[in-house]
């Protein structure tokens, strides 16, 4: 299931490369919000934070910020390639 959610989260990184390319605020909000609710599903908090501000500079029209909330995302969840994709404290 973690392996699923895992693939799930890279799924949506690479699908709102193109939105952000284009600067499509619309399309990277949505790819927030799918990300919001699968991070959240699985108790990654980090994740679910940094989806949480991707939403909102998305929502603000923010392109350069998504592009480093994206970039943050994507980074976690190669940290997270080995963990269980829940936050450890």
């Amino acid at each position: 299931l973690r392996r699923r959610y895992r693939a799930e989260v890279r799924s949506l990184c690479r699908s709102a490369r193109p939105a952000l390319t284009d600067g499509d605020a619309s399309g990277l909000r949505d790819t927030a919000h799918d990300l919001l609710g699968v991070t959240g599903v699985m108790g990654a908090t980090d994740l679910a934070t940094l989806a949480g501000q991707l939403d909102a500079a998305a929502k603000a029209g923010d392109v350069s910020r998504c592009a480093q909330l994206l970039q943050a995302i994507e980074q976690a969840c190669e940290r997270r390639q080995t963990d269980d994709f829940t936050q450890t404290s």
